[in-house]
């Protein structure tokens, strides 16, 4: 008979630390680290914005400026 009980105790404790477990996941709280990280991951995209918008703005004076039109007589020139 006591085994019987020891063996339900037993089975009702490691139920209940799941219940424990799971009372602790909807609380949200994040802590120091997770904002860290979130930063750092920030700042991963961030560095990555930079050159990017450096190179569409490249992009778009390039689309809009005028080319310069070569003469041929700078053409012969640098092929002689």
């Amino acid at each position: 008979m006591k085994n019987i009980i020891k063996n339900v105790l037993l089975i009702l404790a490691s139920f209940s630390s799941a219940a424990y477990a799971g009372s602790q996941a909807d609380t949200g709280g994040g802590g120091f680290l997770v904002a860290i990280f979130l930063g750092f991951c920030a700042l991963i995209v961030l560095f990555q914005l930079v050159p990017a918008a450096i190179l569409f703005v490249s992009l778009v004076r390039g689309m809009f400026t005028k080319r310069s039109k070569e003469t041929p007589s700078t053409v012969k020139s640098i092929n002689s």
